[in-house]
């Protein structure tokens, strides 16, 4: 703006005002707010344009620094002109007033957007820039509104909505914009329903970074985006990394500071539960969000007092609670979070029947997102609290009932029954970790979780080990780094997270280093079993040979180095194990292992005493057929 800059300083306003009015809409497409608002204040009035005074009015609405006022009258200039400008002024104008609207719940939104949505011409036949700028952001009001008054029914419609708003912002010439919508919406999307949270924290990690490349300054927006789907989906440190990418980020939108410092303050709570000092720093976020996003105020609110909610501290619950309903509701789940809570004081309160009552109304306007199945199980916490655990079970059964795989982090927490007076300890349980499969699952009392990759990398390496592993021993198998301060914390997390998806102890840190519980722990595995197995003992040995599925995760870790030459030795124990089991199975009945037979065709032409056992078996269970494929293939190879 330096051009700008030395016109204002040599008094000539008008070359001024005409640069500024080409530069007006590149500055607001890359979130140059602040720099808009100064440039035009430097004018003097009677040369901004009501192109600049638009431009001007959109910047100060979202840095919300402007009355209602102020829209109105420039609406009503912009409809008395006759030509294309003044009705895309009109257009953008419209817009502006209705994304005011919006972000402070007022319902009047979708009444300007719409009938200025309509009045525009045909999309083939709009192309003005900021005709198509206008068109976007009155989309971009209906789609927001669509998601907060009906997220779970309308999905698609919302996202093709979404993409003609993107297509809009770029034929305009405002990628950055329309990244920064494409972020918003859909964060509102999946943060309203809880839905695609891990899915949509990586498309929004996309888009920020595609931000960063263009310089835009909506990259800390988006980043706080980012930071809060990753919370939500429990994955703390992607978040926390988002988080110091949003404030190391420059920026003129003071939701971001509000953003960063919302987000941390709910880590903190949940980290160190309820005090006085936590009580301060969340009076002071919510003041200042009262200030600067006052549609983020209310459900920030709702937010802290459920978490005191949650561990019991129903008097600082209720003080949110009260504060909560002076503040802008611009999303309708926010009363109705609200209405949950309380049903939980009114059950804390002494009429758990009642609180029961009006948790499942409140649950039932939410609809079938599984945030309303989330609120029934945070609402169950409240009746294990004040000793009615039937209620509790109730609620926790139709949430667990809908929240399906994969579940957040959170969601298992909220959906787990906590320990009771007489199992005040974890429960015993039977868990089996399965790795001679194509990928490593774990059994617990008979339930089958399967483990993401990492996950996997981390019990295969301890299995495979049989020992305990140093941290740095495990971090370079399972991240191939040196042990930094930053990879050691993930591996925290990561053992963290194990811990709440397999819903047991399974992996156990001591002054050894990492490794699997153990069988007096509660803990087996099929890799154990085959290596303890006695090939004296035919029933045993057997049961092992029947649990080998396939080579040791030879789909999941396929190109581990490790898991390369564990998979080695373990084939080598299995096809050993094997050729005893069939050949003492002849002098008893063969038919019992006619299924290790079978099995054993995939290794016969590289283990000739295995094929031979096998075709034996085969032969005296009248399978002539199959023995002869097995001998023929063992053959070719000998003969090779």
């Amino acid at each position: 703006m330096e051009d700008f800059e030395t016109l204002i300083s040599t008094g000539d306003f008008a070359q001024a005002a005409a640069l500024l009015e080409r530069k007006a809409t590149w500055l607001l497409g890359h979130g140059q707010l602040v720099e808009l608002r100064v440039a035009v204040a430097s004018l003097p009035r009677r040369h901004r344009s009501l192109l600049l005074r638009v431009a001007d009015a959109d910047a100060a609405a979202r840095t919300h620094t402007i009355d209602l006022a102020a829209f109105d009258a420039l609406v009503d200039e912009a409809a008395h002109q006759d030509d294309e400008l003044g009705r895309d002024l009109h257009a953008l104008a419209c817009a502006t007033k209705a994304q005011y609207l919006l972000w402070r719940g007022d319902p009047q939104c979708a009444a300007v957007a719409v009938p200025a949505l309509a009045a525009l011409p045909p999309p083939e036949d709009l192309t003005s820039p900021l005709g198509l700028v206008a068109r976007a952001r009155l989309n971009v009001v209906v789609a927001v509104a669509e998601v907060m008054l009906d997220a779970s029914g309308n999905r698609g419609d919302i996202e093709a909505r979404l993409d003609t708003i993107v297509a809009d912002f770029n034929r305009a010439g405002y990628a950055e914009e329309g990244l920064a919508w494409l972020v918003c919406v859909h964060t509102l999307l999946a943060g309203h329903t809880w839905e695609r949270l891990p899915e949509t924290a990586e498309l929004v990690s996309a888009a920020a970074q595609r931000l960063a490349a263009r310089g835009s300054g909506y990259f800390p927006l988006a980043c706080v985006g980012e930071a809060m789907l990753w919370f939500l989906s429990g994955d703390v440190w992607r978040s926390f990394r988002a988080l110091e990418a949003a404030e190391a980020g420059a920026t003129s939108l003071p939701m971001v500071e509000g953003g960063v410092r919302y987000v941390r303050l709910v880590a903190r709570l949940l980290r160190e539960g309820p005090s006085g000092a936590v009580d301060d720093a969340i009076d002071d976020l919510v003041s200042g969000l009262d200030k600067h996003a006052p549609e983020l105020a209310n459900s920030a609110l709702s937010t802290f007092a459920h978490l005191h909610a949650d561990v019991g501290d129903m008097p600082r619950a209720a003080r949110l609670d009260a504060w909560s309903r002076h503040q802008p509701q611009p999303q309708p789940d926010d009363p109705v979070g609200l209405r949950v809570l309380d049903g939980r004081l009114q059950a804390a309160g002494g009429d758990p029947v009642g609180g029961l009552e009006t948790v499942k109304a409140a649950a039932r306007a939410l609809g079938s997102s599984r945030a309303a199945h989330c609120q029934l199980a945070r609402a169950a916490r409240t009746f294990d609290l004040i000793g009615e655990p039937a209620m509790a079970e109730e609620l926790r059964t139709a949430a667990a009932s809908a929240l399906g795989a994969p579940q957040t982090l959170w969601e298992m927490l909220l959906v787990r029954k906590p320990p009771g007076p007489e199992d005040p300890g974890s429960p015993a349980r039977e868990v089996m970790v399965r790795a001679l499969a194509p990928d490593i699952t774990v059994d617990v009392d008979g339930r089958s979780v399967p483990l993401g990759n990492l996950h996997a990398r981390i019990v295969g390496s301890l299995v495979a080990a049989d020992r305990p592993l140093s941290a740095e021993e495990l971090i370079d198998r399972v991240w191939g780094e040196d042990a930094t301060t930053t990879v050691r914390k993930r591996l925290g997390v990561a053992l963290h997270r194990l811990r709440a998806v397999v819903d047991a102890e399974i992996v156990i840190r001591d002054p050894k280093g990492v490794r699997l519980a153990s069988a007096s722990e509660g803990v087996t595995s099929d890799v154990a079993a085959l290596l303890a197995a006695d090939p004296a003992e035919l029933v045993s040995a057997t049961e092992a040979v029947r649990g080998y599925e396939d080579d040791f995760a030879v789909r999941q870790l396929a190109y581990d180095d490790w898991a390369i030459e564990t998979r080695r030795w373990l084939r080598a124990r299995w096809v050993h194990l094997a050729t005893r089991v069939l050949r003492r199975a002849l002098e008893t009945d063969p038919h019992e292992v006619l299924d290790i037979a079978l099995q054993a065709h995939r290794f016969a032409a590289d283990e000739p005493e295995l094929a031979v056992a096998a075709a034996d078996v085969l032969d005296a269970t009248s399978r002539p057929g199959e023995a002869s494929a097995i001998r023929a293939a063992a053959t070719a190879t000998w003969t090779d």
